[in-house]
């Protein structure tokens, strides 16, 4: 099992990694995305080789595999089987690994049919998801994935094919460091040519997954064109790989320096579902910083990677794209650039409530050009006071306003302090 009678250098060899890249997960326990191909297995393999030669005490390793509920049942049962004899085998030859399988199992096409996204991105961002959920519960932790160098080129052609920019187009790193967690490939650097031919070099049983050319998503067209066929030089393509883990280490660099001298200017709204920037610090910010910070964001909220018309769309506020909102709101009398997923409903509450058997409520968006409050000087209509503040479709549609029961187009209270702004009361309201 896992390249016998092999060391470091040997190791390194086989994977095309260097022993820096390896020397980071050494000391951590594991996460294993596993679904039992050949991409998944000799990646486990690999991990048990590094454990051979650098033993870590109380080591856990969870084994995750996500049932797509999509395979015949002899499929199902071939898969299962690899899935419980690579435990057994594990806890037999590693009894000191703490060896844990967690299984989850979904309807990913009824899921994709009701989120209305394709299989593959549904199916992706469920395994992400419960991975975060994971590395959420063991800390000193990195989540391994058994992405190929032929995985690798698939994401840049598809990619390309999305139209976006030279950094959101960049695939995988063998290590990176993504929103604070910890990912290793340790077959980054490897065709799946290569990969299969070492699991059947070393005797290791893996699973075909018939779905991969069966042409029901974006990736398994791209493989149904035999893409292995385009790596007619793997080292030529390895290259290019490293220049470009190369350029996307120094561009990762460089937003982490930004990212670190904005982070003060940034309002986290839990549960980190919505950050503010106040919009003049962020006008007076280079355009490269910019679009870092954005970058960032969108990240954060789940939009990655940014395509060239969604850039050129973030430009006209308000920007909307699915649940995803970008736009300026006044809080506290300051105006911020307000970016969120969802959260259309404000979370506040007024200390101050009218008691008054005279007045009855409106909603903010219920108003028209005749509503009206009494000033000293006058009247004063309700949507060019919502004007003057600024206020978001979201703030005014989370605005309850008190009017004149007897007159229903006078309002007597905008109780803007919920948003810490002065409320705007009548003249009248004192004497009625």
């Amino acid at each position: 099992m896992s390249y016998p009678n092999t060391n470091w250098e040997q190791l390194a060899s086989k994977t095309k990694l260097s022993k820096r890249e390896i020397v980071r997960v050494w000391n951590k326990n594991w996460i294993l995305s596993y679904s039992g191909g050949a991409d998944s297995t000799l990646t486990l393999h690999i991990l048990l080789k590094i454990h051979s030669l650098h033993p870590l005490k109380n080591r856990k390793l969870l084994v995750y595999f996500l049932d797509h509920g999509d395979q015949p049942s002899a499929e199902s049962i071939v898969r299962n089987t690899i899935l419980r004899k690579a435990i057994e085998n594990i806890r037999l030859n590693y009894p000191e690994i703490q060896t844990e399988l967690v299984t989850m199992t979904r309807d990913m096409k009824a899921i994709s049919v009701k989120l209305k996204k394709n299989f593959e991105q549904t199916s992706s961002r469920m395994r992400r998801r419960h991975l975060e959920i994971l590395y959420s519960k063991y800390r000193n932790s990195v989540i391994i994935t058994g992405h190929s160098m032929s995985d690798w080129l698939e994401t840049l052609i598809m990619r390309m094919n999305r139209g976006g920019g030279i950094d959101s187009i960049l695939p995988f790193s063998p290590c990176e460091n993504i929103m604070g967690i910890r990912f290793f490939r340790p077959l980054a650097l490897l065709t799946s040519e290569e990969i299969r031919e070492d699991c059947r070099k070393y005797s290791l049983d893996y699973w075909n997954d018939p779905s991969n050319f069966q042409n029901q998503n974006k990736r398994s067209v791209l493989r149904s064109l035999n893409m292995n066929s385009l790596i007619y030089n793997p080292d030529g393509l390895r290259l290019t790989a490293r220049n470009f883990i190369l350029f996307k280490a120094k561009l990762m660099e460089r937003e982490n320096r930004v990212i670190k001298k904005l982070q003060p200017a940034l309002i986290i709204v839990k549960p980190e579902r919505e950050y503010r920037i106040k919009k003049q610090v962020y006008e007076d910010l280079a355009a490269e910083e910019k679009q870092i910070l954005t970058n960032y964001i969108f990240k954060r909220l789940g939009l990655w990677p940014i395509t060239s018309w969604m850039r050129t769309a973030i430009n006209k506020l308000p920007f909307h794209y699915n649940r995803l909102t970008m736009e300026t709101e006044n809080w506290h009398g300051k105006t911020y650039l307000v970016f969120r997923k969802g959260q259309n409903n404000l979370r506040h509450s007024i200390d101050h409530l009218p008691q008054n058997n005279s007045l009855t409520a409106l909603k903010g968006n219920s108003v028209t050009k005749n509503h009206y409050v009494q000033k000293s000087y006058g009247r004063k209509m309700i949507k060019k006071i919502f004007s003057e503040y600024k206020l978001s479709r979201r703030q005014k549609n989370n605005l309850t306003l008190f009017c004149n029961k007897n007159n229903p187009l006078e309002i007597m209270v905008i109780p803007l302090s919920v948003y810490g702004l002065k409320d705007e009361i009548s003249r009248r309201y004192l004497v009625i």
